[in-house]
C-alpha cells in the first residue's frame, strides 16, 4: 500500500496554488522587477545594493505571498471546505494518507512560490562574485564594553570544518565617545603567535571584521579601541565566522531553504487548526505563534529548535548582501516534530469528521 496518495495531494496542491493565487504571485514579483530598488543610492558599506534588492523580494514574499498560501491551504481542509466532493470520493484512503497528502500538496505549492521568489531576487542583482556565507559562531568576549585602556582579550576553538576566513564582531559606540570612534581588532593564533590586524572607524553602530590566521584552529582575540576616551560596547551574542561561497546564488538559495523549512511547519499547523475553525482564524493562529518567537528575547537555545526563529536575523544578513548559514540541525529536527505532531492530531480530527458523513 501507498503511503502518499498522489492524486490526493495533487489535488490540494492545485486547489492551494489556483489561478487566482499564481496571478497574484505574478503581479507581486512583477511590481518589484520593475520597480527600482529602494535604497539603490546608498552610500553605507555595510548595506549593500544587491542585498537591499534581495530584501526586498522576500519581503514581499512574507508579506504578500506567504499569508495568501497558508490561507488557501487552511482554507480547502476537508471539515471546512464547501466544495469536499474530493475529499469524500476518498473514503478507502486512511485518515493519515488524507493528512499526509494534503499537507504534501500544500507544502509543494508553497516551496514553488519560495523557489520562484528565490529565482526573480537574484534577477536584478549585479554582482557575479561569489557571495560571503556565516560558518558559524564563537564565543564572544565575557566582558561587554572596551576602551583604549583596558581591551578585551577572549580565546575560542574553531572547527576544522568551519572553514572561516574572517571573524566579525558588532559593536556600538558609548555615550560621550564622539559621533564616531576608532576600534582595533586582532586576531592570533595561539600555537604559533601569529597574527592579523584590522582598525576601523564606527558610527553609533557598526561590524569590525578581520581575517584569520591561515588554519588556525586555536586563536586568540583581542579587541581594543585606538582613540583616546573612546568607548565601544559588544552588542554581538557571538563571534561570527564567515567564508566565501562558492556560488553567487548562495544567499537566494540558503535563504530559501529557511522559508521552505518554515513553511511545511505552518502548513501542517494550518491545517491541524482548519479542522477546528475557520481558515481565516486558522491561518491567524499560525502567525500568532510564531509573534513570540520574533519579538520576545529568547535565548538561542530554544530559538534554534523553532523553524524560522532567527528569520529576521537571517533576513538582515540577505540585506547586508551576505549569505546565511543552512538551518541547523536543531531546527530541521524541531519543524519535524512539530509536523509530524500536527499530521497525527489532524488524522485523528478527520476521522470525526468521515465517521459523522
Amino acid at each position: 500500500m501507498r503511503v502518499l496518495q498522489s492524486q490526493l495531494a495533487a489535488f490540494s496542491a492545485r486547489r492551494t496554488a489556483s489561478l487566482p493565487v499564481i496571478a497574484w504571485v505574478v503581479l507581486v514579483f512583477a511590481l518589484a522587477l520593475f520597480t527600482p530598488p529602494e535604497g539603490a543610492a546608498f552610500d553605507d558599506a555595510q548595506i549593500a545594493p544587491d542585498g537591499l534588492v534581495r530584501e526586498r523580494f522576500w519581503v514581499l514574499f512574507l508579506l504578500a505571498v506567504a499569508p495568501l498560501l497558508i490561507l488557501r491551504a487552511a482554507q480547502h481542509v476537508a471539515p471546512k471546505a464547501a466544495d469536499d466532493t474530493g475529499w469524500l470520493a476518498a473514503r478507502a484512503v486512511t485518515n493519515g494518507r488524507i493528512a499526509l497528502a494534503n499537507w504534501v500538496g500544500t507544502t509543494s505549492a508553497w516551496c514553488a512560490a519560495v523557489l520562484v521568489c528565490a529565482v526573480a531576487s537574484e534577477v536584478r542583482t549585479t554582482a557575479a562574485d561569489p557571495q560571503t556565507v556565516l560558518r558559524g559562531t564563537v564565543a564572544a568576549p565575557s566582558g561587554r564594553w572596551v576602551t583604549s585602556a583596558e581591551p578585551l582579550v577572549w580565546n575560542a576553538t574553531i572547527p576544522a570544518s568551519d572553514r572561516a576566513l574572517t571573524a566579525r564582531l558588532e559593536l556600538g559606540l558609548g555615550a560621550g565617545a564622539g559621533s564616531a570612534g576608532a576600534v582595533q581588532l586582532t586576531a592570533r593564533d595561539s600555537t604559533d603567535g601569529r597574527a592579523t590586524t584590522v582598525a576601523t572607524r564606527i558610527g553609533n553602530r557598526g561590524t569590525i571584521e578581520v581575517a584569520l590566521p591561515a588554519h588556525a584552529t586555536a586563536l586568540e582575540f583581542e579587541l581594543a579601541c585606538s582613540g583616546e576616551g573612546t568607548r565601544a560596547c559588544v552588542t554581538s551574542a557571538a563571534t561570527e565566522l564567515w567564508s566565501p561561497s562558492a556560488s553567487r546564488w548562495a544567499a537566494a538559495l540558503f535563504f530559501a531553504v529557511h522559508i521552505m523549512l518554515a513553511g511545511a511547519t505552518w502548513m501542517a499547523l494550518a491545517l491541524l487548526f482548519a479542522t477546528c475553525v475557520s481558515g481565516t482564524t486558522a491561518a491567524c493562529a499560525v502567525l500568532a505563534l510564531w509573534i513570540p518567537v520574533w519579538l520576545a528575547d529568547l535565548s538561542p537555545t530554544v530559538t534554534r529548535w523553532i523553524p524560522a526563529g532567527d528569520l529576521f536575523e537571517a533576513l538582515t544578513i540577505v540585506s547586508d548582501g551576505r549569505a546565511p548559514a543552512w538551518p541547523t540541525l536543531h531546527s530541521a529536527l524541531g519543524g519535524a516534530l512539530i509536523t509530524s505532531a500536527a499530521l497525527i492530531a489532524t488524522a485523528l480530527l478527520l476521522r470525526s469528521w468521515r465517521v459523522s458523513r
